[in-house]
């Protein structure tokens, strides 16, 4: 039996390491912006393409347009440049159980630190509650290489000619796509997004952490049991499963109930502040 929240379309899935999780996302209850440039994914992490359209009627409006165009080709690269994001995979699509967002064998690997991280499991309307205006935010947009090339920002002289502020800000707002798009290799990854352009420089996760799932076959029992005692703390079920030759499935009680094995992981605690520095020793 899989928990209901494992397969409902709001609930979207993190991927980190187990050190990440205990040390800092857990205790912090927050998660961290990271830099767009420092994507390993060439199609993010270089420079964009900017294309100009020219009025051929007016043989001087190039020349005249010139200084304009290289400011908002700087203003926009700049801008996609220092964009920080958020990734999750998303339950979106999913055809069978296999395809949910917490079984996808290569966000374990790259994310999850080759199967030894965390999943961590949100509830997606209630994360959104704690962003800010300066945050933006969508499903990625899977395209092959041609199309990749065709999807490109056009700035027109025509308007240029008579550069404001309404057409700068009007290109910012058409720039925004190209946050959203990914080669058409990584559409299993089922990708939601969040983006932001300025501080902060995390994102608090309030109440929206509905579960922590983990490979207990391959993560190490330290972290195992620190993982266990957070749970405990923030009164989350922490949920193990088994990565094998014979596929995933969830850890299971040898009665099958596995809703009567997460209760000892539900078993309401007192409410207390917990540093992180007890968090970690007092594993219980």
């Amino acid at each position: 039996m899989v928990p209901e929240f494992l397969k409902n379309e709001n609930t979207i899935f993190h991927f980190t390491s187990a050190l990440t999780a205990i040390e800092y996302i857990l205790p912090n209850k927050n998660l961290l912006f990271s830099p767009r440039k420092n994507s390993d994914d060439p199609v993010e992490s270089k420079k964009i393409i900017i294309s100009k359209s020219i009025a051929i009627i007016d043989s001087n409006i190039e020349e005249r347009t010139e200084g304009k165009s290289q400011e908002l080709y700087d203003l926009i690269d700049d801008r996609i440049k220092n964009n920080k994001q958020i990734c999750f995979c998303t339950n979106k699509f999913c055809t069978s159980e296999s395809e949910y967002g917490y079984q996808k064998s290569r966000m374990w690997d790259q994310y999850g630190d080759n199967f030894k991280g965390v999943c961590l499991a949100f509830d997606q309307p209630l994360l959104l509650q704690n962003c800010t205006s300066e945050i933006i935010k969508g499903e990625i947009n899977y395209l092959s290489y041609d199309d990749l090339r065709k999807d490109y920002l056009e700035v027109d002289s025509n308007h240029l000619d008579n550069y404001d502020s309404q057409y700068e800000n009007s290109l910012l707002e058409k720039s925004n796509h190209l946050l959203f798009r990914k080669h058409i290799d990584y559409r299993d990854e089922c990708e939601f997004r969040i983006c932001n352009f300025g501080k902060p420089d995390y994102l608090n996760i309030g109440k929206s952490l509905l579960g922590i799932i983990v490979c207990d076959n391959i993560m190490s029992t330290s972290n195992f049991g620190k993982l266990k005692h957070i749970c405990r703390v923030l009164n989350i079920p922490l949920i193990y499963c088994t990565i094998d030759s014979c596929g995933f499935k969830l850890g299971v009680e040898p009665n099958g109930d596995i809703e009567k094995h997460f209760q000892i992981f539900r078993t309401p605690i007192p409410d207390y502040t917990t540093s992180k520095v007890s968090i970690l020793k007092n594993r219980g």
